[in-house]
């Protein structure tokens, strides 16, 4: 695999998504999915999706879209998977702090690989919400305990 951080991201000089109206904001957000996906950013969520087999019994890129958007203001680095196959799609997706795999009218919803509960389908975005709340705190701890941990006297 290439190793982009020794050429330096000021080389990166415009980016051009192939869009007919292109846009700044999308300029922008597309650089910064750029630097997440290097690890050189480490703020908002990384989605992560399958690209689609004959196994996937949903949208796949529907799903993550929808999922994308739900994602969009979320500022701590947590990686989000969204797969196709109930049966596979967890473990292949190991490494994602959280995920939903999706199947016929149910979804499980999954935290690093380990299915944590099997929702209905009208159910699956809420429940997977909720899943990466619970996942946030457990990343990032509220900002009132970050403030008292610093003004502790050090030993």
């Amino acid at each position: 695999m290439f190793d982009f951080r020794p050429v330096g991201v000021a080389n990166l000089k415009k980016i051009h998504p192939d869009v007919q109206h292109f846009s700044t904001d999308l300029e922008v957000s597309t650089g910064f999915e750029i630097l997440k996906s290097m690890e050189l950013r480490k703020e908002g969520a990384v989605l992560v999706a399958c690209p689609s087999c004959g196994r996937a019994d949903v949208d796949v890129r529907k799903l993550a879209n929808t999922v994308g958007d739900l994602l969009r203001k979320t500022k701590t680095p947590i990686k989000v998977a969204v797969m196709g196959c109930e049966v596979n799609g967890p473990g292949e997706a190991k490494d994602a702090d959280v995920g939903i795999a999706a199947g016929v009218g149910r979804a499980v919803i999954f935290r690093k690989g380990r299915k944590v509960r099997i929702v209905a389908e009208d159910d699956m975005l809420s429940a997977l919400m909720e899943e990466i709340e619970k996942a946030e705190a457990e990343i990032a701890p509220p900002v009132n305990a970050q403030a008292a941990a610093a003004e502790r006297p050090q030993d």
